[in-house]
């Protein structure tokens, strides 16, 4: 963080976990010596309720504005999409209003998730769930004899397309599932132990892993190298898709923003990145938080920051006798959880002083 001015300025474009988990991060690390303006095109804060197998959450959607955060925290909130960054100039530009002038810059603004295939069941919200409700009952019913799980990439959030071909072989008739993924091992990012350990319950739920294969479909069959897997019914995970901003680098074919361990934009002086805006390629709340955590104490303290260091858990709840937790510890992903060591209960103090 530039020293030059007793207060730095800092502008944080997003509006979501990893931006309101960085606000809050700047505000405990550095205090008064940062003004912040938060710039986010939607008004409100929207936190989705996670996507467990086959059945959405019993908890709605929480929402909260923006406006209302901004008040609360004693930053400036600039409700506007983002044209560029002139990174020579420090300025972030935007498509109505005057450009921002930064010290330092954090774009949180997330990606785009688009359907990797078509003709399959979607992985990924409430319509979708229905959807494998409905094949669960066409399994059970003898209707479908065959089903393939698809992750296209390994950019995403991989644990529940695990889960819902889990739960397919519980659907009380005789089913071949077959799972297709780009990992060398089963949720390989969870580390060996937790790997080993889904690639047992795989096992023992007689799924074939079918690993390092980029798949495509092709006439309602998956095709990958050296042959194809004919399935009555394919679901896949969406594409991961980066936001692109001009002025931004943007990495690889998936137009993510590549970062140092640091969080440091790669090429570019005092510009930040963290979240799903990333080319990290585990996307979920808890790792976006993390991120915005390492990004906050780069800014504050840059001598004494710690890198990025991902913890990841999670927890397969279908097709099991009891729930099998992956990852660092014995981890939870209830979806009612909110993601955040500064944001979870700073949520929680300001729905208590709602309900008092």
């Amino acid at each position: 963080m530039p020293t030059s001015s007793p207060t730095a300025e800092i502008v944080v474009v997003g509006g979501g976990i990893a931006a309101l988990e960085l606000v809050l991060a700047l505000r405990e690390a550095a205090g008064d010596r940062v003004h912040i303006t938060l710039v986010a095109a939607q008004p409100d804060f929207v936190l989705q309720p996670a996507l467990v197998a086959a059945v959405p959450s019993r908890h709605g959607a929480h929402r909260r504005p923006l406006r209302a955060i901004a008040d609360d925290l004693g930053v400036t909130l600039v409700q506007a999409a983002v044209a560029s960054v002139d990174p020579v100039g420090r300025r972030v530009v935007l498509r109505r209003g005057d450009p921002l002038p930064y010290d330092s810059l954090v774009l949180a603004h997330g990606a785009q998730t688009v359907p990797a295939f078509e003709g399959v069941i979607a992985l990924g919200g409430t319509v979708e769930s229905q959807e494998l409700r409905t094949l669960r009952e066409e399994i059970a019913g003898g209707r479908v004899r065959s089903v393939a799980f698809v992750a296209p990439s390994r950019a995403g959030w991989l644990v529940p397309l695990y889960d819902a071909a889990l739960l397919a072989t519980k659907s009380g008739h005789t089913v071949r599932v077959s799972l297709i993924t780009r990992e060398v091992r089963p949720l390989e990012a969870f580390g060996a132990e937790a790997s080993a350990t889904v690639a047992a319950a795989l096992a023992a739920a007689g799924i074939d892993f079918i690993a390092g294969q980029t798949a495509r479909v092709v006439e309602g069959d998956v095709r990958v190298a050296g042959g194809s897997i004919s399935a009555d019914r394919i679901v896949a995970l969406p594409l991961v898709r980066g936001l692109r901003i001009a002025g931004i680098p943007a990495g690889g074919e998936f137009g993510l923003i590549p970062v140092d361990r640091f969080g440091r934009v790669k090429g570019l002086e005092d510009v930040y990145a963290a979240g799903d805006a990333t080319d990290y390629p585990v996307k979920h709340g808890s790792v976006a938080g993390q991120q915005a955590d390492a990004v906050a104490a780069a800014i504050a303290a840059p001598a004494g920051s710690e890198p990025f260091t991902p913890v990841l858990r999670a927890t397969l709840l279908a097709g099991t006798a009891a729930p099998i937790p992956v990852g660092d510890g014995a981890g939870n992903d209830e979806p009612a959880q909110v993601p955040g060591r500064y944001l979870a209960p700073y949520l929680r103090g300001a729905d208590e002083t709602v309900a008092a």
